[in-house]
Protein backbone atom coordinates (compact mmCIF):
# COMPACT_ATOMS: atom_id res chain seq x y z
CA UNK A 1 0.00 0.00 0.00
CA UNK A 2 1.27 3.45 -0.91
CA UNK A 3 0.88 5.95 1.91
CA UNK A 4 0.28 9.54 0.83
CA UNK A 5 -0.38 10.88 4.32
CA UNK A 6 -0.23 9.99 8.00
CA UNK A 7 -3.94 9.22 7.76
CA UNK A 8 -3.14 6.51 5.20
CA UNK A 9 -0.56 5.04 7.58
CA UNK A 10 -3.07 4.99 10.45
CA UNK A 11 -5.76 3.41 8.26
CA UNK A 12 -3.31 0.75 7.07
CA UNK A 13 -2.34 -0.13 10.64
CA UNK A 14 -6.00 -0.24 11.66
CA UNK A 15 -6.82 -2.68 8.85
CA UNK A 16 -3.89 -4.85 9.90
CA UNK A 17 -4.99 -4.90 13.57
CA UNK A 18 -1.83 -3.05 14.52
CA UNK A 19 -3.49 -0.02 16.10
CA UNK A 20 -5.04 0.80 19.47
CA UNK A 21 -7.65 3.57 19.35
CA UNK A 22 -8.09 5.52 22.57
CA UNK A 23 -11.40 7.40 22.61
CA UNK A 24 -11.31 8.53 26.26
CA UNK A 25 -10.16 12.12 26.94
CA UNK A 26 -6.36 12.10 27.26
CA UNK A 27 -4.30 15.06 28.44
CA UNK A 28 -1.27 15.80 26.22
CA UNK A 29 0.41 17.25 29.31
CA UNK A 30 2.41 14.23 30.59
CA UNK A 31 -0.46 11.70 30.55
CA UNK A 32 -0.30 10.86 26.86
CA UNK A 33 3.47 10.39 26.85
CA UNK A 34 3.27 8.04 29.83
CA UNK A 35 0.69 5.88 28.03
CA UNK A 36 2.94 5.80 24.97
CA UNK A 37 6.01 4.79 27.00
CA UNK A 38 4.20 1.94 28.74
CA UNK A 39 2.77 0.54 25.52
CA UNK A 40 6.14 0.77 23.77
CA UNK A 41 7.93 -0.89 26.71
CA UNK A 42 5.53 -3.81 26.44
CA UNK A 43 5.98 -4.21 22.69
CA UNK A 44 2.55 -2.78 21.90
CA UNK A 45 1.20 -1.52 18.57
CA UNK A 46 0.56 1.99 17.27
CA UNK A 47 -1.78 4.28 19.21
CA UNK A 48 -4.37 6.77 17.99
CA UNK A 49 -5.68 9.28 20.52
CA UNK A 50 -8.94 10.62 19.11
CA UNK A 51 -10.03 12.76 22.06
CA UNK A 52 -7.11 15.02 22.98
CA UNK A 53 -7.88 17.43 25.82
CA UNK A 54 -7.88 21.04 24.64
CA UNK A 55 -7.19 20.19 20.99
CA UNK A 56 -9.35 19.49 17.96
CA UNK A 57 -6.70 17.31 16.31
CA UNK A 58 -6.16 13.60 16.98
CA UNK A 59 -2.65 12.40 17.82
CA UNK A 60 -0.88 9.21 16.75
CA UNK A 61 2.22 7.62 18.21
CA UNK A 62 4.27 4.43 18.04
CA UNK A 63 3.58 4.11 14.32
CA UNK A 64 6.93 2.37 13.86
CA UNK A 65 6.61 0.37 17.05
CA UNK A 66 9.01 -2.35 15.95
CA UNK A 67 11.16 -3.39 13.03
CA UNK A 68 8.48 -5.90 12.08
CA UNK A 69 5.81 -3.18 12.00
CA UNK A 70 8.04 -0.90 9.93
CA UNK A 71 8.49 -3.74 7.44
CA UNK A 72 4.71 -4.12 7.33
CA UNK A 73 4.22 -0.45 6.52
CA UNK A 74 6.88 -0.45 3.79
CA UNK A 75 6.02 -3.91 2.47
CA UNK A 76 5.26 -2.64 -1.06
CA UNK A 77 8.40 -0.53 -1.44
CA UNK A 78 11.03 -2.11 0.80
CA UNK A 79 12.43 -4.47 -1.83
CA UNK A 80 12.69 -1.80 -4.55
CA UNK A 81 14.50 0.55 -2.17
CA UNK A 82 16.78 -2.30 -1.08
CA UNK A 83 17.81 -2.88 -4.69
CA UNK A 84 18.40 0.83 -5.20
CA UNK A 85 20.71 0.90 -2.18
CA UNK A 86 22.55 -2.17 -3.51
CA UNK A 87 23.31 -0.31 -6.74
CA UNK A 88 24.30 2.80 -4.80
CA UNK A 89 26.80 0.78 -2.76
CA UNK A 90 28.09 -1.25 -5.70
CA UNK A 91 27.29 0.22 -9.16
CA UNK A 92 28.96 -2.77 -10.82
CA UNK A 93 26.06 -4.93 -9.61
CA UNK A 94 23.80 -3.36 -12.27
CA UNK A 95 25.54 -4.75 -15.39
CA UNK A 96 26.23 -8.05 -13.61
CA UNK A 97 22.55 -8.68 -12.91
CA UNK A 98 20.49 -6.29 -15.07
CA UNK A 99 17.20 -8.14 -14.69
CA UNK A 100 17.30 -7.84 -10.89
CA UNK A 101 17.64 -4.06 -11.19
CA UNK A 102 15.33 -3.59 -14.17
CA UNK A 103 12.95 -1.30 -12.25
CA UNK A 104 15.65 0.68 -10.43
CA UNK A 105 15.66 3.69 -12.84
CA UNK A 106 11.89 4.03 -12.38
CA UNK A 107 12.34 3.91 -8.60
CA UNK A 108 14.85 6.78 -8.83
CA UNK A 109 12.41 8.88 -10.89
CA UNK A 110 9.58 8.26 -8.42
CA UNK A 111 11.77 9.36 -5.51
CA UNK A 112 12.56 12.75 -7.05
CA UNK A 113 10.83 15.82 -5.53
CA UNK A 114 7.68 16.86 -7.36
CA UNK A 115 6.40 20.33 -8.05
CA UNK A 116 2.69 20.74 -7.38
CA UNK A 117 0.31 23.66 -7.20
CA UNK A 118 -2.23 21.79 -5.09
CA UNK A 119 -1.75 19.61 -2.02
CA UNK A 120 -3.85 18.43 0.91
CA UNK A 121 -1.83 20.58 3.30
CA UNK A 122 -2.95 23.72 1.47
CA UNK A 123 -6.68 23.00 1.73
CA UNK A 124 -7.01 24.39 5.26
CA UNK A 125 -5.03 26.45 7.73
CA UNK A 126 -4.43 26.62 11.46
CA UNK A 127 -2.18 28.46 13.86
CA UNK A 128 0.68 26.86 15.77
CA UNK A 129 -1.32 27.15 18.97
CA UNK A 130 -4.08 25.00 17.45
CA UNK A 131 -1.67 22.07 17.25
CA UNK A 132 -1.43 19.51 20.09
CA UNK A 133 0.76 20.76 22.93
CA UNK A 134 2.51 17.52 23.86
CA UNK A 135 4.66 17.57 26.99
CA UNK A 136 6.63 14.40 27.66
CA UNK A 137 8.17 14.96 31.10
CA UNK A 138 7.92 17.66 33.82
CA UNK A 139 10.99 19.61 32.67
CA UNK A 140 10.22 19.21 28.96
CA UNK A 141 10.73 22.46 27.03
CA UNK A 142 8.14 21.53 24.35
CA UNK A 143 5.92 21.45 22.53
CA UNK A 144 8.09 21.66 19.43
CA UNK A 145 7.39 21.45 15.74
CA UNK A 146 10.43 20.05 13.95
CA UNK A 147 10.61 21.52 10.47
CA UNK A 148 12.39 19.21 8.00
CA UNK A 149 15.36 20.73 6.20
CA UNK A 150 14.77 24.31 7.26
CA UNK A 151 17.47 26.94 7.29
CA UNK A 152 17.40 30.26 9.08
CA UNK A 153 19.86 33.09 9.49
CA UNK A 154 21.17 34.77 12.61
CA UNK A 155 19.95 38.42 12.61
CA UNK A 156 23.44 39.51 13.67
CA UNK A 157 25.21 37.37 11.07
CA UNK A 158 23.07 36.74 7.96
CA UNK A 159 25.68 34.42 6.45
CA UNK A 160 25.35 32.04 9.41
CA UNK A 161 22.93 29.34 8.26
CA UNK A 162 21.23 27.24 10.94
CA UNK A 163 18.74 24.40 11.13
CA UNK A 164 15.77 25.38 13.28
CA UNK A 165 12.88 24.03 15.29
CA UNK A 166 9.86 26.13 16.23
CA UNK A 167 8.65 26.00 19.80
CA UNK A 168 4.88 26.27 20.14
CA UNK A 169 4.67 27.17 23.81
CA UNK A 170 8.11 28.15 25.13
CA UNK A 171 8.07 31.92 25.75
CA UNK A 172 4.78 32.10 23.80
CA UNK A 173 6.57 33.72 20.87
CA UNK A 174 5.45 32.88 17.32
CA UNK A 175 8.78 31.23 16.60
CA UNK A 176 11.34 30.43 19.26
CA UNK A 177 14.46 29.13 17.60
CA UNK A 178 16.31 26.27 19.27
CA UNK A 179 19.80 25.81 17.86
CA UNK A 180 22.33 23.58 19.61
CA UNK A 181 25.19 25.46 21.31
CA UNK A 182 24.31 28.95 20.06
CA UNK A 183 20.56 28.65 20.53
CA UNK A 184 20.11 30.93 23.54
CA UNK A 185 22.32 33.67 22.15
CA UNK A 186 20.34 33.52 18.94
CA UNK A 187 17.00 33.69 20.78
CA UNK A 188 18.14 36.70 22.82
CA UNK A 189 19.40 38.53 19.74
CA UNK A 190 16.15 37.84 17.88
CA UNK A 191 14.02 39.06 20.79
CA UNK A 192 16.16 42.16 21.39
CA UNK A 193 16.01 43.09 17.74
CA UNK A 194 12.35 42.00 17.56
CA UNK A 195 13.45 40.76 14.17
CA UNK A 196 11.51 38.97 11.51
CA UNK A 197 13.54 35.78 11.27
CA UNK A 198 14.13 34.61 7.72
CA UNK A 199 13.20 30.94 7.38
CA UNK A 200 13.33 28.94 4.19
CA UNK A 201 12.09 25.39 3.86
CA UNK A 202 14.19 23.28 1.54
CA UNK A 203 12.86 20.26 -0.33
CA UNK A 204 16.29 19.30 -1.64
CA UNK A 205 19.55 20.74 -0.43
CA UNK A 206 23.31 20.27 -0.42
CA UNK A 207 25.84 20.85 2.33
CA UNK A 208 26.22 24.56 3.01
CA UNK A 209 29.20 26.33 4.51
CA UNK A 210 29.29 29.84 5.82
CA UNK A 211 31.80 32.00 3.90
Amino acid sequence: MKHRSTRDVVDDLRQGNRLIEVTDPIDPNLEMAEIQRRIYANGGPAILFTNVTGCRFPMASNLFASLEQARYLFRDTLETVRRLIEVKIDPSALPKNPFRYLGTPLTVIRMLPRFTRSAAVSHSTCSLMDLPQLKCWPDDGGAFVTLPQVLSTDPAAPSNLMRVNMACIAFRFPATIMIRKTRWAFIIRSIEAWASITVRRLIKTRNYKSP
